[in-house]
């Protein structure tokens, strides 16, 4: 029985490893998907796939210290490509990275409702950090999505799921 449960616990615990090549190219082309998708469509602004390759990431390494440094330099990459202040989505996707990262240590996030429920809580941490960094400390106008951005976290959920199951595939085998 005893082993039974541990036999659980370190399954949940399992860190997916990735090939070096995939944790840099993966953010890369998806911060270039993103920023291409603005250009040309200004509907596009709603799908952040930065943030879901951070949460993809950080809660499939299962380590704090990689959630934040993958979150960090997604976010000053993302800062670095938009006409906004340098920093803020750094600091967004550094603690949407830690907290993924510490979720993924705690429950199994291999399942298709996990993931999107994950990708949904997700967007409103990243939009309320957001909020509050721009709003309240730059003292920037700012306003939440219409219908509270029910849409888009609905829409980054959907599109989560679809590339959390084609990022498995880059998936070390041990």
């Amino acid at each position: 029985m005893m082993q039974e449960s541990i036999g659980r616990s370190l399954e949940r615990t399992e860190v997916h490893r990735y090939p070096i090549w995939a944790m840099i190219l993966v953010p890369i082309v998806a911060l270039s998907i993103q920023t291409r998708l603005a250009v040309s469509f200004s509907n596009s602004s709603g799908l952040d796939l930065a943030l879901l390759v951070t949460v993809y990431f950080a809660s499939n390494r299962r380590n704090q210290i990689v959630g934040l440094m993958l979150g960090a330099a997604i976010g000053l990459a993302q800062d670095a490509l938009g006409s906004g202040p340098i920093g803020v989505y750094g600091i967004v996707k550094t603690l949407v990275g830690y907290i993924a990262s510490s979720l993924g240590a705690q429950i199994d996030t291999s399942h298709s409702v996990i993931r999107a429920v994950l990708v949904f809580i997700s967007y409103y941490v990243h939009l309320a950090i957001y909020f509050v960094l721009v709003r309240v400390l730059l003292d920037r106008p700012m306003s939440f999505p219409p219908w509270g951005g029910i849409v888009r976290a609905i829409v980054n959920a959907v599109v989560g799921v679809i590339l959390f199951d084609l990022l498995d595939r880059l998936r070390i085998k041990e």
